[in-house]
């Protein structure tokens, strides 16, 4: 194997990139929630969007792909399953139950993507479905917006 791909490798799999997946996921799930009480021009929305989209950066310059997948009871950043703690276990049920709920296994996250969008697409992922198929309908808004 040769060295540059061995480095890339040991990158993409440090424990620096794992903290940082977790880190921009707990973000996530705290915009998430917010979005569904206030509405997306609110000053907190627009603090804690600021806040996901520092730890996206950061986590974007220790990789370059940015997916995560929904696998039975876990969640991969990548190829590499993620470690919850206790502090942040009961943010990673709720994300994998709500993920469960949208019929959404797999998201992968433009490394160009721009905060605004950021925000409008979490906004979408988290409006109550009553349909029989979530996925469709969240695929659908998305490509409208």
């Amino acid at each position: 194997m040769n060295d540059k791909l061995m480095k890339k490798e040991q990158k993409e799999t440090s424990p620096l990139i794992h903290k940082q997946a977790i880190n921009f996921l707990v973000r996530f799930y705290i915009l998430l929630k917010i979005l569904k009480l206030y509405a997306e021009n609110n000053e907190l929305i627009e603090e804690q969007t600021r806040l996901l989209f520092e730890e996206f950066q950061k986590l974007k310059e220790l990789t370059e792909e940015i997916t995560f997948r929904i696998r039975q009871e876990s969640i991969f950043f990548n190829q590499t399953r993620l470690k919850f703690s206790l502090a942040n276990y009961p943010i990673f049920k709720a994300l994998l139950e709500e993920f469960r709920k949208k019929e959404i296994g797999h998201l992968s996250i433009s490394p160009e993507i721009q905060p605004q969008t950021l925000k409008e697409a979490i906004a979408v992922l988290g409006q109550r479905r009553t349909g029989t198929t979530p996925f469709e309908e969240i695929v659908a808004e998305l490509n409208q917006r």
